[in-house]
């Protein structure tokens, strides 16, 4: 008998699970992505009783998309998985769709640092079965340290902090009753570079009352005045993205957005959070190389981050 079983139904009586759990994989985020249509498959170590990997796939029509709608999915495995167990477990899973008329696989991963060691190995074991890439992007994500925010930054940056300072800029945390405020500013100042959010803030206030105590509002005031601000998400019990952000163009002379991933940066160092990721740069599918060279002044380190597809 195999140490492993396979499942299209989470298992009775597991006790917990071996792999670290994103936000984006509970069903609770699943729901709001949509109610219906989902299917879930999971690994479960039979002596130990504990989940080993596990993969969500909505269904509609003959797509199978994993998530959604949200930043990523895909598998979620420990790194004590044997390689040879999670190929055999990614093909049972095609196999299930299969039997459900699906037709076409989507698969959108995590940046490659959020969990460096399952990268290296899903990534080849995809490749191995015939997926392909459909879409590369680069996410920059900051490593968290004992050094401040000034000392990772290049100097350019690190001046621009100090004229933010000298011009009695200031951050602080805002109260999550303040949602709309924050979302309509940063909506505001995206309607002057003539960009738009993903997201209504109908759709934003559903997640965060859903899970208010993973969402963190920062903002950069000029007295009583916003300057800039961004929405913050915990993600992972490590990792604090940074969803969604702008600054007004009245300060632009200042770039506030420095001082405001300061804010963020030094919140992961007061919770222990490993990374800052800072999101991808791209705008309509093709790279932003000036926002990617941004962050990378930032302490950005570039991650890849990928979606696979396959026909099956």
């Amino acid at each position: 008998m195999s140490a492993y079983s396979f499942h299209s139904t989470k298992p009775d009586s597991y006790l917990g699970c071996e792999y670290p759990i994103s936000l984006f994989h509970l069903p609770e985020h699943r729901g709001l992505q949509n109610q219906m249509g989902w299917r879930s498959f999971f690994v479960l170590h039979e002596k130990t009783r504990k989940l080993y990997s596990e993969v969500h796939f909505h269904c509609e029509g003959r797509l199978a998309a994993s998530p959604l709608r949200a930043p990523f999915g895909s598998y979620l495995f420990s790194e004590k998985l044997p390689p040879e167990v999670l190929f055999d477990f990614i093909l049972f899973t095609e196999e299930e769709l299969k039997k459900k008329q699906i037709g076409h696989i989507l698969l959108k991963e995590a940046p490659a640092g959020y969990f460096p060691g399952q990268h290296q190995v899903l990534m080849p074991l995809l490749l191995n079965l015939n997926y392909t890439v459909q879409q590369a992007e680069i996410s920059s994500l900051i490593p968290v340290t004992e050094k401040p925010f000034a000392e990772i930054v290049d100097s350019w940056e690190s001046r621009k902090l100090r004229q933010a300072r000298e011009a009695e800029l200031t951050t602080r945390l805002i109260h999550a009753e303040n949602l709309e405020m924050v979302y309509s500013f940063i909506w505001q100042c995206r309607q002057q570079k003539h960009y738009s959010l993903s997201m209504t803030l109908e759709e934003v206030n559903n997640v965060v009352q859903k899970f208010h105590d993973r969402f963190i509002l920062f903002g950069v005031f000029d007295q009583d005045n916003l300057a800039a601000a961004s929405i913050a998400i915990r993600v992972t019990d490590n990792v604090l993205y940074n969803f969604y952000s702008d600054h007004h163009a009245n300060y632009d002379s200042l770039s506030p957005a420095v001082m405001l991933i300061e804010s963020e940066y030094q919140y992961c160092r007061d919770h222990r959070l490993a990374l800052l990721d800072l999101g991808t740069s791209s705008i309509h599918g093709k790279l932003n190389f000036p926002l990617l060279d941004f962050k990378m002044r930032l302490g950005a380190r570039p991650s890849p981050k990928y979606t696979f597809t396959k026909q099956c």
